[in-house]
């Protein structure tokens, strides 16, 4: 009914289209004396937070009610329209109320205070004179790494170098010269980068990410920053936890159940999220139907021109899509469901979707009343069912994995004054040993090689 009034408002004339596409839909529900809960919020900004802080601070006092009414971390999932919000929420859930999460597209390597560290190292070798990068490093390794804890202004007004460890002062000529992954390596144990907890996943993604850039690119340090600036840096790594909150997309979420679903941020558009959304549109009428197909930045500004008709299919398109997408997300809670939208939010928005369905639906209805100053509750929270503990399982395939943490150790080379890479190993050792098919095999690779790089007779002594 929403939409139909915003159609009819607009143009004068019902959404024909929009009533016959659900006409046919019925919801069955099975017959169980079980009811279930549902839950909506509608939020705004105060003076001491914003909309997105309070929604997280809202949803992490729901995980701790869930938590307390016996509600299992393992049964909760957070949903989202947009991937950016997850490392938000996983920051939030993890630092602040140190719950387990679960997530593929939680954790981005730059929220790693360690990862930045080094990053930070190779900005003031490049720059020794950037004061900002220097008092970065400052603040981290003073108190992230020595837990020294000391005072922000004491640590930002100093403008001398002797904060920073003295072995990366005096070897700062030397590092600079050093190829990218012994760099970081160096770094790693100047800094005691291991001291800092809960960084080993991240420095294992991190070092995984720098063999695999050097393996395609040069170890310029300098073009290492600017691939993290503009695309290292947003990498995420898994939670890797087997039990705890689960955090996903809508998009992900689809064919999937969980007992209880917490659905934050419930206030995208209904219509494009972006200003350059193209329509490929094609003109009915002459002269313009001339050119066969043209793109048009969809606006409603279509309405009053040729094409009207691809302006309203479109927008048609994009109504359905983001009903389908919220039925997917409400559809997910097996028991509980609770949600958080924007109190004044945009037009055209879910957020007044919402409020306007709940509304109608509470108007006549007793026992429902409702207004958007309150929280619309209806049902009983059910908590999480207790699972009788299984016996001692003596099959392996049956067992449950077991979550071991790993600590990254990177050894010193200092005594080490030249490495063979593997090419040149078997080169040697093929020169001392007898005749065998693997020495027929590289000798041919050899002569291919060398015969690629002679084009005229003059290119024969250089290649050889």
């Amino acid at each position: 009914e929403y939409l139909n009034e915003l159609h009819f408002s607009q143009l004068n004339e019902p959404c024909e289209p929009l009533q016959k596409a659900y006409s046919d839909v019925v919801q069955e529900s099975p017959r169980t004396k079980e009811q279930g809960y549902v839950k909506v919020s509608f939020l705004e900004k105060d003076e001491e937070h914003d909309y997105t802080e309070r929604t997280l601070i809202a949803l992490g006092e729901e995980v701790q009610h869930l938590v307390e009414a016996g509600v299992r971390p393992n049964d909760i999932a957070v949903l989202v329209r947009k991937n950016k919000n997850i490392p938000l929420i996983a920051d939030y859930l993890d630092k602040e109320l140190h719950y387990k999460i679960i997530s593929d597209d939680a954790f981005r390597l730059d929220a790693s205070i360690a990862v930045c560290m080094m990053i930070d190292a190779l900005r003031w070798l490049s720059s020794p004179d950037n004061d900002i990068v220097r008092v970065q490093l400052v603040v981290a390794y003073r108190n992230e790494v020595l837990k020294q804890n000391e005072d922000m202004n004491t640590l930002f007004l100093s403008s001398s170098n002797a904060l920073l460890p003295k072995e990366f002062i005096a070897k700062a000529s030397i590092l600079r010269f050093m190829p990218l992954y012994e760099l970081l390596q160096e770094l790693f144990r100047i800094f005691e980068v291991n001291r800092i907890e809960g960084q080993d996943a991240y420095l294992f993604a991190f070092f995984d990410a720098v063999i695999e850039y050097t393996q395609d690119n040069s170890s310029d340090s300098d073009k290492f920053v600017r691939f993290w600036d503009e695309e290292l840096c947003g990498n995420t790594i898994s939670g890797g936890a087997f039990e705890g909150i689960r955090i996903l997309s809508i998009h992900k979420s689809k064919g999937l159940e969980f007992h209880t679903v917490l659905l934050p941020f419930c206030d995208w558009k209904l219509e494009n999220e972006t200003s350059d959304h193209l329509i490929w549109c094609s003109a009915q009428e002459s002269p313009f139907d001339a050119i066969d197909i043209v793109p048009v930045n969809y606006s409603t500004r279509m309405v009053e021109s040729i094409y009207r008709n691809d302006y309203l299919s479109e927008r048609l398109q994009l109504w359905v899509d983001n009903l389908n997408l919220l039925y997917v997300a409400f559809t997910r809670a097996e028991k509980n469901l609770i949600i958080w939208s924007k109190k004044k939010g945009q037009a055209k928005a879910i957020s007044e979707l919402l409020m306007q369905s709940l509304s109608r639906m509470t108007a006549d209805q007793e026992p429902l009343t409702w207004d958007e100053e309150h929280a619309y509750e209806t049902g009983t929270l059910l908590p999480s069912t207790i699972d009788t503990p299984p016996a001692s399982v003596t099959n392996i395939l049956l067992q449950k994995p077991v979550k071991k943490s790993v600590n990254i150790h990177i050894a010193g080379h200092q005594n080490i004054a030249f490495r063979q890479s593997n090419d040149s190993t078997r080169f040697i050792q093929n020169n001392n040993e007898e005749e065998t098919d693997n020495r027929f095999i590289h000798r041919g690779r050899l002569l291919h090689t060398l015969f690629s790089a002679i084009k005229t007779k003059e290119d024969i002594e250089p290649a050889i």
